[in-house]
C-alpha cells in the first residue's frame, strides 16, 4: 500500500508540489476564515460591555446554525493546528521542488 504511494509522487515529484500548495492554501484559508468568525463573535459583546452591558460572547454554531463547524479554528489549539498544516504544504512544495531538480 505505501509503496504504490510512494511510486505515484516519486514517479512526478510535480504531484508533491500541488499537494503541498493544496494544504497551504486550504489551511490559510480556514485560518483567515476562523480569524473572520472570531472577530465577528468578539466585536458585538465587547461594544455591549463598554456600554455597561453584561455582553456574552457567542459561539461559532450559533453564528452558523446547521452547519458542522468542527472545521473552523477556535481555540489557539486550532490556529496551532492551522499553522503547522500550512507549514506541513511549504515543506512539501520545497522538496518536491528539490526531488524533481535532483530527477532531471
Amino acid at each position: 500500500m505505501y509503496e504504490a504511494i510512494l511510486n505515484f509522487f516519486l514517479c512526478e515529484p510535480r504531484r508533491i508540489v500541488v499537494l503541498g500548495e493544496l494544504l497551504h492554501r486550504c489551511s490559510f484559508a480556514l485560518g483567515f476564515f476562523g480569524a473572520i468568525c472570531a472577530s465577528t463573535l468578539s466585536l458585538p459583546a465587547a461594544l455591549l460591555k463598554t456600554n455597561g452591558v453584561p455582553g456574552t460572547q457567542k459561539s461559532i454554531e450559533e453564528l452558523l446554525p446547521g452547519l458542522w463547524t468542527g472545521w473552523i479554528p477556535e481555540s489557539a489549539f486550532g490556529f496551532t493546528i492551522c499553522v503547522s498544516v500550512a507549514l506541513v504544504g511549504v515543506a512539501l512544495v520545497v522538496l518536491g521542488k528539490r526531488l524533481d531538480r535532483v530527477l532531471r
